[in-house]
């Protein structure tokens, strides 16, 4: 709310300027000489724009302040990570599976503190043409050679691609097909000394294909073709469990690769070392879920520091929450990692607590959740449930609103494409959100809902004359449930989610300050490839004449 307030402050009918003074009017009258007041509002600006910039979660911060941090680092849903060191920075992708923009890209120099920079693939992509909860985009590994930064990444529908950029805050250039096939995932280039480029990449256990729990490596020509017949399975983990998101790095005279071998509440890292690309590999077990209270670990990637510490970056798993990122230290001995803490096994495990690495402290900094919407783009924050549609939105940039027109509505409201989704910052927190709806045809509808395998929601609701408020849940082929109804005779309003434990309340409010509760208790369940998410909605019935919409002046989250 600070900066809609600052923008509110700073209206022309808040102060008058006159040739020799300033008269401010804002709460008392202040009269102040014009070159101080220039010199205030260059400080207010800069103020406003340091907070957009360095913003602080209000639900989890891993950066304790006294040079350690905490785990996990990102208390949300990044699943099937992957990082690389591009200079002084380090640049982190996940997986975006049907969601749109596709696949996110986070910024650190220090490893702890991450914010959003851009995705690789735009919203109106053809390759987000996926239906909802497929497997979809998958499997992102980001890397460097020379001054070009590439993401490599996978559908299991249809293939590997890449994408590449000289300047990583300017964009992304068209994706390329790679290699073609089905039931392929988890791939990532290397160089070796000669310059020669090789693709690592995996068989995963899906429907599309036999081949499972596979890892092979091929060569790529000059334009990142796939050479198919160079392919080579180089290790066979099928007596080791699923094996997922392998990455292969250069050590000294080894090759290492890390992948993790999933089995429920048995996870564990595994790394291969060979002295030839093709192998050969030897295996060894060099981080284990071990006493941790999260599932994992799993989906990670070893970096070096410019003092050569070596890291790990990892998910774990949050039952019907998500994948959360987690932080490890990487001891080396006799040419073996341990990721982590020693346990009585010899592995490592996951850490709750440790010394930040050997970097240049920077000051804390979180990936957005909240929005004023008064950006000239939607945040970064946001996805929406499919391949985008201009039509769905406007950002109103003159009252600092987004604009949500309606679609005709699913019968399962997880599966509407025009959701505008959000990852849960936290396993507790509450979101807040102010909505105005518009509408003249019965049963459209706004709100603001929990959104996974199922889903609980909360609304504001044309109802003949009148306006209601809402709350139901749905889920898989099943119609949805109202629970509760209200009238309230009132086209704007608060609505809010309270999240404890997996469990979500629902609520609302006429004036931002007293709210009631509405409904019923709601458990949230996270959906097959995807974390649980926060999602924004306005509907109408398919028989509908006109388009509503409704407009959303913030969403706040608080713990």
């Amino acid at each position: 709310m600070y900066k809609k307030k600052l923008k509110s402050l700073l209206q022309p009918s808040n102060f008058v300027l006159t040739t020799k003074k300033c008269i401010f009017a804002h709460n008392n009258l202040i009269i102040i000489r014009m070159r101080k007041f220039t010199f205030l509002l260059a400080v207010i600006f800069a103020a406003a724009n340091l907070f957009a910039e360095q913003y602080k979660s209000k639900t989890w911060i891993s950066d304790l302040g006294n040079g350690r941090y905490r785990n996990p680092i990102l208390y949300a849903d990044y699943p099937e990570l992957d990082v690389c060191k591009a200079g002084d920075d380090y640049y982190m992708v996940s997986a975006s599976r049907h969601t749109s923009p596709g696949i996110p890209v986070l910024k650190s120099s220090d490893m702890v503190n991450w914010q959003y920079v851009n995705y690789v693939l735009p919203s109106d992509n053809e390759l987000l043409n996926i239906s909802y909860n497929a497997k979809g985009i998958s499997h992102p590994c980001i890397r460097t050679q020379g001054k070009t930064i590439y993401v490599f990444f996978s559908d299991p529908s249809k293939g590997i691609f890449m994408s590449k950029t000289n300047d990583i805050t300017k964009g992304w250039e068209a994706p390329v097909t790679v290699m073609e096939g089905k039931n392929l995932s988890s791939p990532c280039p290397i160089w070796d000394a000669a310059g020669k480029l090789y693709l690592l990449h995996g068989y995963e256990q899906h429907a599309y294909g036999r081949y499972n729990n596979l890892i092979a490596i091929c060569e790529l020509d000059n334009e990142y073709k796939a050479i198919k017949s160079t392919e080579t399975i180089i290790f066979d983990a099928n007596e080791l469990g699923d094996i997922k998101s392998s990455k292969i790095v250069t050590k000294g005279k080894f090759y290492y690769i890390f992948c993790a071998a999933y089995k429920k509440f048995d996870s564990r890292i595994l790394c291969l070392r060979s002295e030839n690309i093709t192998g050969p590999y030897e295996s060894n077990t060099v981080m284990y879920q071990a006493k941790t209270n999260m599932e994992g670990p799993y989906n990670g990637a070893y970096i070096e520091t410019a003092g050569g510490e070596g890291w790990y970056i990892h998910n774990q798993h949050i039952e019907n929450f998500g994948h959360p990122v987690m932080l490890d230290p990487v001891k080396w001995e006799d040419n073996w990692p341990t990721i982590g803490g020693y346990n009585k096994g010899g592995s490592g495990e996951p850490i709750t607590n440790y010394k930040k690495p050997g970097i240049a402290q920077t000051p804390i900094v979180n990936p957005e959740e909240d929005d004023q919407f008064e950006g000239e783009k939607i945040g970064l924050q946001w996805q929406w449930n499919s391949q985008f549609t201009p039509l769905w939105a406007f950002l109103n940039r003159s009252n600092g609103k987004l604009r949500l027109y309606s679609n005709k509505g699913n019968a399962n409201l997880a599966k509407q494409q025009n959701l505008l989704l959000q990852k849960l910052p936290n396993e507790t927190f509450t979101v807040t959100a102010k909505v105005a709806l518009n509408a003249t045809d019965d049963n459209t509808r706004c709100g603001i809902m929990i959104a996974g395998k199922n889903y609980g929601e909360i609304c504001l609701k044309k109802v003949g004359t009148a306006y209601h408020v809402s709350q139901g849940e749905g889920a898989p082929d099943k119609n949805e449930v109202e629970n509760q109804r209200n009238i309230i005779n009132q086209q704007e309003l608060y609505l809010r989610v309270k999240v404890k434990s997996g469990v979500a309340t629902f609520s609302y409010s006429l004036d931002g300050e007293i709210y009631y509760i509405l409904g019923k208790e709601f458990t949230i369940m996270e959906a097959d490839y995807i974390g649980t998410r926060i999602g924004l909605f306005c509907t109408h019935q398919e028989n509908a004449r006109n388009i509503g919409w409704c407009d959303i002046e913030f969403v706040e989250f608080s713990k």
